[in-house]
């Protein structure tokens, strides 16, 4: 039986190769992130990832505001990304040292699909309280299951936008 603190894994298939997946969750997660999981919510502008380790992942709102959802751990295109998670259960951002850990693996599944595996682990960083409680919200329908679905809406339009622009 998983104790509060283990690691969560969700998964989601999309219709697009790793690298063009990788770009994708990366490059255009402003585009993508579920609005109601930011911190600017209808001020929100974009969300971005810096492209090497040590690298920010934040949002920015449309006053200009950054605030910092983490770091960079790992960058390595187009198999994996790792990142800290610096956020608390309450949705506020965490000091650094009170981060959990999110691995992001692209795994081709074919020629043309990538399944995207989301392993969230380290809850015991966010503390007795809140390593629990954020297990629990990232492990619901609404945690990784919804924000992965929503990659893979967005993902879907934008091939189908890309294919539409062809000549």
């Amino acid at each position: 039986m998983p104790t509060p603190q283990d690691a969560i894994r969700h998964s989601v298939v999309v219709d697009a190769p790793p690298d063009r997946a990788f770009q994708f969750f990366t490059g255009a997660l402003g585009r993508w992130w579920p609005i109601a999981y930011t911190f600017a919510g209808p001020q929100f502008q974009t969300a971005a990832v810096e492209p090497h380790p040590g690298g920010r992942w934040f949002e920015r709102a449309v006053d200009g505001q950054e605030t910092g959802w983490g770091e960079v751990r790992r960058w390595a295109p187009p198999r994996e990304l790792v990142l800290s998670f610096a956020i608390t259960p309450d949705r506020r951002p965490a000091p650094p040292g009170a981060a959990s850990e999110v691995a992001v693996r692209f795994t081709p599944e074919g020629t043309a699909r990538t399944r995207i595996e989301v392993e969230h682990r380290d809850f015991e960083r966010h503390g007795p309280e809140g390593g629990p409680a954020l297990r629990q919200g990232m492990d619901s329908p609404q945690g990784w299951p919804l924000i992965l679905a929503e990659l893979r809406r967005a993902l879907a339009r934008d091939a189908r936008i890309g294919e539409a622009a062809a000549p």
